[in-house]
């Protein structure tokens, strides 16, 4: 697979910084999709726990926390691999 660098149009870095911004955008995407497939089951049997999904393969790691899904995240997928991350049934976020 060839990996193309995207070039500055004079010097402004508008073309490097849209670059890294869709690509996070499209594994954000992925991860939902992937995510939205799984989703009956781990909360079936991982409720409150923690999945982070490989973007790329589909594959993912569970963990009692984030810290804990993440350590093994990269333990198995390595540290630069495209990583999207949620509790299981639960939302992260409170609010009043």
């Amino acid at each position: 697979m060839k990996h193309h660098r995207a070039e500055s149009a004079k010097g402004t870095g508008k073309q490097r910084a849209a670059a890294p911004e869709l690509g996070s955008k499209i594994s954000l995407q992925a991860g939902e999709r992937r995510y939205k497939s799984i989703r009956a089951t781990l909360e079936r049997h991982h409720y409150g726990s923690y999945v982070m999904i490989n973007t790329c393969t589909g594959e993912y790691v569970l963990g009692a926390t984030t810290s804990q899904a993440h350590i093994d995240f990269i333990e198995r997928f390595g540290e630069n691999a495209p990583g999207w991350c949620t509790r299981i049934g639960a939302s992260v976020f409170a609010t009043a």
